[in-house]
C-alpha cells in the first residue's frame, strides 16, 4: 500500500489522477484504492477528523510506503489560502483561528512539510516525463505517456492564480514564519525563491 502524502495544494489530486490512468488503483484523500491513497491529511497521525470525512485509522499497519510530494513554497503558500478547511488545519497545528492568513499559510506550509515522514520525496514541479516513469519504477506499474501528456501538470513558469505574496512580502510581514519556510525547505532540498 502506498500513501502520496504532503502539504496541501502540492499536488495530491494530480498524482492521483494520473496514476489512476495508468492503472495503479489509488483513491484521493479520503477514498482508499487497492494500492493506496493521495491525500494530504495523511501526513498528520493525529486522531482529529479531517474536514471532509474520516479516514480510517485501522486500516493503516506501518507498513505503508510513504512518498512525500513537495511544491514551491511561495507558490504552495499563496495557493495554500483558498482552502476551506481552516477549522481542521487550525485543531491540527494549534493555530488561533484569528491569525492572519498569510502567516498560516507560512506555517502550515513549513510545519506540514516538516511533520511528513517517507522514503522517497517528489519535487512537483520538477515532475516531468522521466521522474513520471521513474516513479512508475518504484510503485511498479507500466507508465502511460497519454495519460501522462494530457493531464495538466504544474509548471512553475505559468503565472500563479493565487500569486498574492512574493518571498520579500512574507519575509517582511512575518520574518520568524519566514525562517521556518527556509529551515524546512533546505531539509528538504528547495530553494525558496
Amino acid at each position: 500500500m502506498f500513501i502520496f502524502t504532503g502539504c496541501a495544494r502540492s499536488g495530491t489530486p494530480y498524482i492521483a489522477e494520473l496514476l489512476e490512468r495508468s492503472n495503479f488503483d489509488i483513491g484521493n484523500e479520503v477514498f482508499v484504492g487497492s494500492s493506496g491513497i493521495s491525500s494530504w491529511m495523511l501526513t498528520s497521525k493525529s486522531s482529529i477528523e479531517p474536514h471532509n470525512g474520516p479516514i480510517p485509522s485501522s486500516m493503516w499497519t506501518g507498513t505503508e510506503r510513504r512518498i512525500h510530494l513537495v511544491r514551491d513554497p511561495i507558490a504552495c503558500i499563496n495557493s495554500i489560502q483558498t482552502l476551506t478547511c481552516w477549522e481542521y488545519i487550525d485543531k491540527e497545528l494549534g493555530f488561533d483561528k484569528d491569525q492572519h492568513l498569510l502567516l498560516k499559510s507560512m506555517l502550515f506550509w513549513a510545519r506540514w512539510n516538516k511533520m511528513a515522514e517517507y522514503e522517497k520525496m517528489i519535487k512537483i514541479e520538477d515532475f516531468d516525463y522521466d521522474a513520471y516513469v521513474e516513479l512508475c519504477e518504484y510503485i511498479n506499474i507500466a507508465p502511460n505517456k497519454e495519460a501522462f501528456d494530457e493531464i495538466p501538470t504544474f509548471d512553475s513558469n505559468e503565472p500563479n492564480p493565487h500569486s498574492c505574496y512574493d518571498a520579500e512580502t512574507m519575509r517582511r510581514w512575518y520574518p520568524q514564519a519566514f525562517d521556518e519556510i527556509c529551515i524546512t525547505a533546505y531539509k528538504l532540498g528547495i530553494e525558496v525563491k
